[in-house]
């Protein structure tokens, strides 16, 4: 499966198990409405949606990812064109080029390096997350690998792709986010934000302490926001 990707090249493995979920093109538009605080910088994809209901039969796909980066934050920081702490506004899911992403939409609270400032929001996206079945069978062209369902299974099933074992950001969450803007050849939307690498975003404990996941999602390490703030300047 060919994915076309800014920063990640993505090795598939397929794990597929049925369980209950409890909970395009590039003609996306861009709002950038100002507001008494910042802008409004977020953008739209054309098939965006929540996560499915409990009625949907979902099937599980393990991903890994190689990046192009190491997880050592000053590395990160340094390759970085945007670094801001955000607060997540709205999670929804979308899919490109036959995979499913994650987008974000981040009011920035403190801006530590780049062009935007407190109070901007902006759209972040990260691959992994839900596709239905027949979205993904449409731009895939592999119908015969789920030719034991039926055509009504296929409509009430979603594939729930995860990378490198990383939960699905959640609205609320307090981040500190390592951002490159996408590609020009990116089918993301124009304006859209990733994150550098995996290891490029931290959460906040509740110490106030923030948490970075190395990739792969089984170890951690913990910086102070003063360490954080240090990094980037330097």
């Amino acid at each position: 499966m060919k994915r076309c990707l800014s920063f990640l090249l993505c090795s598939i493995i397929m794990c597929f198990a049925f369980a209950g979920c409890n909970n395009g093109t590039n003609d996306q538009s861009t709002s950038e409405t100002e507001t008494k605080t910042g802008s409004n910088l977020s953008v739209s994809a054309e098939n965006e949606y929540d996560a499915p209901d409990s009625t949907a039969n979902i099937i599980e796909v393990k991903s890994t990812a190689d990046s192009a980066y190491s997880d050592d934050l000053s590395e990160l920081v340094s390759a970085s064109e945007e670094v801001i702490r955000g607060q997540v506004q709205k999670v929804v899911f979308t899919n490109f080029e036959g995979a499913a992403w994650t987008k974000a939409d981040v009011l920035i609270t403190e801006s530590l390096k780049g062009t935007h400032k407190k109070g901007d929001t902006v759209s972040v996206f990260m691959l992994g997350g839900y596709i239905s079945l027949t979205d993904h069978i449409a731009q895939n062209k592999d119908d015969s690998r789920f030719a034991d369902l039926s055509k009504e299974q296929i409509s009430k099933t979603f594939l729930k792709e995860t990378v490198d074992n990383e939960e699905f950001v959640s609205k609320g969450a307090d981040l500190i986010m390592c951002l490159v803007p996408t590609l020009e050849d990116s089918p993301l939307p124009k304006g859209a934000y990733e994150r550098i690498a995996y290891a490029g975003q931290l959460s906040v404990d509740k110490n106030g302490n923030f948490i970075q996941t190395i990739s792969g999602g089984e170890k951690t390490k913990t910086y102070s926001y003063d360490d954080i703030k240090k990094i980037v300047k330097k």
